[in-house]
């Protein structure tokens, strides 16, 4: 058969087996839907540490074999932690054993024994493509259109995480909840398309005034939120200040016929006195309304 490669994939083989692992190969490398570079580990302890500093497209792991810890990988959680594809692969063919690799995150339950080199080929092909596709539409499903910014959605999953690596490591976390100043003024007055572009210049400082590791996000509307760690050299007010030079930087060389402007409320996360992510956000959100009153005080008449 003509080979009809079209991607090149990394395959780590998780299997203490040096017998196991060259018949593996030896299937891949006629594979007909991508050219496979394969590497090995003995288990699981070996494939993390090697992911930390490697790059593998695709994970097959033995867990017939106790000893690759693959199985209790599959149990205790830690493969759904993996940002990719994984196959599970034993030589026993026993539901219990798929339905376990597949509710513990696998992608596939490959039997060795009627294993061949074209269901092989299209057991990698079809996982990788599976992931890719989900990988598109958890995006897709998480990502504000109009700022490419997290949405409301992205915002409180991915911050429920962000608690519990502050309640693991101690790191204590700051949210800041920013509210788009005269954005009504602005659609009224202006037009909406002037409008959007205020709503996305906003994300973009905002974006920019945070590091890459900080999760910024539109909430909806006018309402933006950031989630950032407290380190040594960034606390709340050097973040604000940054955020307002941001600002500053913006209008000084924005030919808009409208200002840029930001009310900002920020609430502390410390994990030695636990609070929802609800409750942070309506600390911030009464800060942020006081700010703005602030601000209508200085400005009126």
């Amino acid at each position: 058969m003509e080979r009809q490669n079209h991607k090149k994939l990394e395959i780590l083989i998780v299997d203490p087996s040096a017998e196991n692992v060259a018949a593996l190969s030896a299937m891949l490398r006629r594979a007909n839907f991508f050219t496979p570079s394969v590497s090995s580990v003995p288990d699981m302890g070996s494939a993390l540490d090697y992911l930390r500093k490697n790059r593998a497209d695709v994970l097959i792991i033995d867990i017939g074999d106790p000893s690759t810890g693959g199985r209790a990988a599959l149990s205790n959680g830690v493969v759904t932690t993996l940002d990719m594809p994984v196959l599970a692969i034993t030589d026993e063919d026993s539901e219990q054993l798929a339905l376990e690799a597949v509710f513990g995150g696998a992608q596939d339950y490959l039997v060795r024994e009627s294993l061949e080199p074209i269901s092989l080929d299209r057991a990698v092909r079809y996982a990788f493509e599976r992931y890719v596709l989900i990988k598109e539409l958890r995006s897709l499903s998480m990502i504000d259109s109009l700022t490419g910014l997290y949405n409301r959605r992205a915002f409180y999953t991915l911050s429920q995480q962000q608690l519990k690596v502050s309640d693991r490591s101690g790191a204590r976390l700051y949210l800041f909840f920013a509210d788009l100043d005269n954005l009504k003024y602005v659609n009224d007055n202006i037009g909406h398309l002037a409008g959007d572009k205020m709503i996305t210049d906003a994300g973009a400082i905002l974006k920019g005034a945070f590091r890459e590791s900080d999760l910024v996000a539109r909430l909806g509307g006018d309402e933006f939120a950031v989630m950032a760690l407290e380190v040594n050299d960034s606390g709340q007010d050097a973040m604000l200040e940054r955020v307002r030079e941001r600002i500053k930087e913006h209008n000084e060389h924005s030919s808009d016929p409208y200002e840029i402007s930001m009310s900002v409320g920020v609430s502390l996360y410390d994990p030695s006195h636990p609070c929802t992510i609800e409750e942070l956000l309506d600390r911030a959100d009464r800060l942020m309304y006081q700010e703005k009153r602030t601000k209508k005080k200085r400005q009126a008449p």
